[in-house]
């Protein structure tokens, strides 16, 4: 009886355990960092304009973030425009090769994303 009441615990701990983690996941996303804009063959000049683009946009979201005045709903529609913008500002800098090669990338890493939450 004993035993039995051990594994129904220990069954329980680890689904509330496996439940937490993944409600703590967040969705990965990709990113711009030094790594990929080498990737893709990008000059150390637009890669600075990139990351003050970026620098930008996270005080923007900062900013939406902490307004007290926002409903939720009205946030997640601020930051997803934020988003858009951030993604044109930055894709307007590159050329046609370079937009391609992020596409495909973008594209691996949504797919690679896919697979681990299956």
């Amino acid at each position: 009886m004993k035993k039995i009441i051990f594994v129904l615990a220990a069954v329980v701990a680890i689904s509330l355990t496996s439940a937490a983690q993944e409600r703590g996941q967040k969705k990965e996303q990709f990113q711009w960092n030094k790594k990929t804009m080498d990737e893709l063959g990008i000059t150390a000049d637009v890669q600075q304009k990139i990351q003050d683009i970026k620098k930008a946009n996270d005080e923007d979201v900062k900013n939406v973030k902490t307004d007290a005045g926002l409903t939720e709903v009205q946030k997640k529609e601020k930051l997803k425009e934020l988003r858009k913008k951030r993604i044109e500002a930055i894709e307007a800098l590159l050329t046609a090769d370079q937009k391609k090669k992020a596409d495909e990338l973008r594209k691996a890493f949504e797919a690679k994303n896919k697979n681990r939450r299956e």
